[in-house]
């Protein structure tokens, strides 16, 4: 059986292990698994790799502006069918916005677009790099979130999609499948690797990295319809080829959404901007904001059950 470790043992513990892979070139998560005795990619360990490769994203982007002017493009050709004025997009797992604000830039409707990743230096990221590269596109609404307990109510957006944000998250299928499923009425679709459909050496390459296999299978046996699926026209990496998931999750069971305002991942009770915080009234529970940005974690949770009541000073 996967050795989970230490459950008091603290996320960020191998983060110098993770510094010395990142400073030497290796492979992060990897450095991690092995100082942590772990089968599979813990979702500390996607967090960290991401902390450390930010920045990343937005400098290629910049460097490259035909390249990524041109996958923008192809990522939006891929919506569009699912998208109309007023629809609203979730970007789950973001990373720094780079994908997202060219798509945003070659559709011709206007969405409410809104986005979070686990890292909140991709997401501080993302917003100076939006701010820089959105064309007329309206601006986009970012936090930081858990892709296994997105802080949205449920069937509270139009789409969903993810960008190779599923990918490192091999043996979580389902439980992330389901999670964004949840927050849609309509549409999910995902660009992400297809290991069934990937060459011997790419899946070779997937199974060392702890890549998501399975995904067509888990969104059915999640009570979704795939409705297409299809090569990708523009991949990045031949040994990572994006294949496009196209899921109908109208017949996934959810809540009715409330509202379209953000909730708390652990009561789902809803949550209010009280200036340096989010707060849920009915919980008691606070969520920081940091540069700006929500914490919308449930490890970051602070119980606060007198903050609304006091004063500021």
């Amino acid at each position: 059986m996967p050795n989970h470790g230490s459950q008091d043992a603290h996320r960020y513990r191998s983060v110098i292990a993770a510094k010395r892979a990142f400073d030497a070139g290796d492979n992060i998560t990897a450095a991690i698994r092995a100082e942590e005795q772990m089968d599979s990619n813990p979702p500390h360990a996607i967090e960290i790799a991401y902390e450390m490769q930010s920045g990343e994203y937005a400098r290629a982007a910049r460097s490259d502006e035909k390249r990524w002017s041109e996958y923008g493009a192809a990522i939006a050709d891929a919506l569009l069918p699912h998208l109309a004025d007023g629809t609203s997009l979730l970007d789950c797992g973001t990373g720094e916005m780079t994908s997202l604000a060219s798509t945003l830039n070659h559709l011709d409707v206007t969405v409410e677009a809104s986005a979070f990743d686990i890292s909140w230096s991709r997401i501080a990221h993302g917003r100076r790099f939006v701010e820089e590269a959105l064309h007329s596109a309206p601006s986009v609404r970012s936090f930081v979130g858990d892709m296994a307990a997105i802080a949205v109510p449920d069937g509270s957006v139009d789409v969903a999609m993810t960008v190779h944000a599923l990918e490192p998250n091999g043996g979580r299928e389902d439980e992330l499948l389901g999670s964004v499923f949840r927050t849609a009425r309509q549409r999910v679709v995902l660009f992400e690797p297809c290991f069934e459909n990937a060459s011997d050496e790419a899946r070779q390459r997937m199974q060392s990295h702890g890549y998501v296999t399975g995904l067509a299978e888990a969104g059915v046996r999640l009570g979704a319809e795939l409705v297409n699926l299809t090569e990708f026209s523009l991949p990045v990496n031949p040994l990572n080829p994006t294949w496009v998931f196209e899921f109908d999750v109208s017949g996934v069971s959810r809540d009715t959404a409330s509202d379209t305002g953000f909730e708390c991942p652990v009561t789902r009770t809803a949550l209010r901007d009280l200036g340096d915080c989010w707060f849920s009234d009915e919980a008691g529970l606070a969520y920081p904001i940091v540069g700006g940005i929500p914490i919308l974690r449930a490890d970051h949770a602070v119980l606060a059950t007198q903050r609304a009541g006091l004063r500021d000073t």
